[in-house]
């Protein structure tokens, strides 16, 4: 009888640890983001090239870690890796406040990238594993809503903390990381390769197992068009008169909705098909980011098409994570999912950059991101839902995550 009792305590303090771990992890990244002139440009009279390769080596770092997944999980407890790669993040960030030159930062910015994607990567499959209900929805918004809650609390703290001294943004993420590997130490996650709650599920017939590979091209999309919103979207918008204030307001509106909306997301994804969420989900978000170059460009037009997108946003990803602990792929399918999203995000605002930069320069009008924007919510759309298109065709049912179509 207590150990009924003891039970669902248990994996309640597992659920909370794990949460608290992904949100103050999530801080360390998201600090560098406001004053990342000064951390790199002014600190070592680099390019502004150098800048924008400080961010996208870190996702570099984390597509390979990839391929360290499931050799980690084999050989160790999630809580052991959690709290090892934790500690190895916050001794990177400490060396990377030193001034140890261009280079070297870059290279140990690389593998803190690696190091980053290894703790969500345990911690996600972890939070997946952590009850004895098949309810994985739940879990996953719940996650969901600590990573972006913790990104916002980053980039405010950011500007904070940098004002006397740029490099204490990362004394301050090697700190939080550092604590976060405290707190992964009461992660409760068995050693080897335990069977997920959703395989319970399964062998009574309420529930069929997912498959991971047309999930990661949906995330890739979804990261992509993400990283649109928060970098090809200002600029527009600077484009069109409004002011920085206004459009990062608007903006900031879609991402604290597609926060809070995770964990309703998520419950309401174990209630109905994730992948029928994801294919309305990914209609208005492709609408959403039309609308914005074909809607006049006022708050009154922006802020409910913005809200939409951050609602169908929070659809989108906590929907994909459900699928992805279905998948019973454990930390591996989690580590691959979180890198096809970097390289989403890396891909998508790269390559509109760089078409806007070879047809309009260097300062582009409006117009000229209205084709860009269009054909990039058009790709979008078509990247999202062909996986859905194939799993309905050729193999229906493998990922609806119930017995009735």
């Amino acid at each position: 009888m207590q150990n009924r009792r003891t039970q669902p305590s248990n994996e309640t303090f597992a659920l909370w640890t794990g949460l608290a771990v992904i949100f103050i992890t999530a801080t360390p990244d998201a600090m560098v983001v406001p004053v990342l002139r000064a951390l790199v440009i002014e600190r070592y009279g680099a390019p502004i090239s150098a800048a924008h390769l400080f961010m996208t080596i870190n996702l570099l770092g984390a597509l390979a870690a990839v391929t360290l997944m499931r050799f980690l999980q084999r050989r160790a407890s999630h809580a052991r890796v959690v709290r090892i790669a934790a500690l190895t993040n916050a001794a990177l960030l400490a060396v990377m406040a030193l001034p140890i030159g261009l280079l070297p930062t870059l290279a140990v910015r690389f593998l803190e990238g690696a190091a980053d994607l290894v703790v969500y990567a345990f911690v996600f499959s972890s939070l997946a594993r952590s009850s004895a209900s098949p309810r994985t929805g739940a879990r996953m918004g719940a996650a969901g809503c600590a990573l972006m809650l913790g990104v916002a609390a980053g980039l405010a703290a950011g500007a904070v903390i940098a004002q006397s001294w740029p490099p204490n943004v990362l004394l301050a993420g090697a700190a939080a990381c550092a604590i976060g590997a405290l707190l992964a130490s009461s992660i409760r996650t068995p050693r080897g390769n335990p069977i997920p709650a959703y395989a319970q599920a399964q062998e009574q017939g309420t529930a069929r197992r997912a498959s991971l590979a047309p999930i990661l091209p949906m995330m890739f999309a979804d990261r992509a068009a993400s990283g649109l919103l928060v970098t090809t979207v200002p600029l527009y918008l600077a484009a069109r008169g409004l002011s920085p204030h206004a459009a990062g307001g608007m903006i900031g509106l879609a991402m604290l909705l597609m926060a809070l909306g995770a964990y309703p997301a998520g419950r309401l994804a174990d209630r109905v098909s994730p992948l029928r969420l994801r294919l309305l989900a990914s209609i208005v978000y492709a609408g959403g980011l039309a609308a914005i170059v074909l809607a006049r460009p006022s708050p009154s037009v922006l802020i409910p098409v913005l809200a939409g997108m951050g609602i169908a946003g929070a659809v989108l990803f906590t929907s994909s994570l459900t699928l992805v602990a279905r998948t019973e792929t454990g930390a591996p399918g989690m580590g691959a999912f979180h890198a096809a999203g970097n390289l989403g995000f890396f891909v998508g605002p790269t390559l509109a950059g760089l078409v806007l930069s070879l047809q309009a320069g260097p300062d582009p009008a409006a117009e000229a991101f209205i084709p860009v924007v269009l054909t990039a919510s058009t790709t979008y759309l078509a990247i999202a839902l062909a996986p859905l298109a194939w799993i309905g065709l050729v193999r229906p049912l493998r990922l609806l995550g119930t017995t009735s179509p």
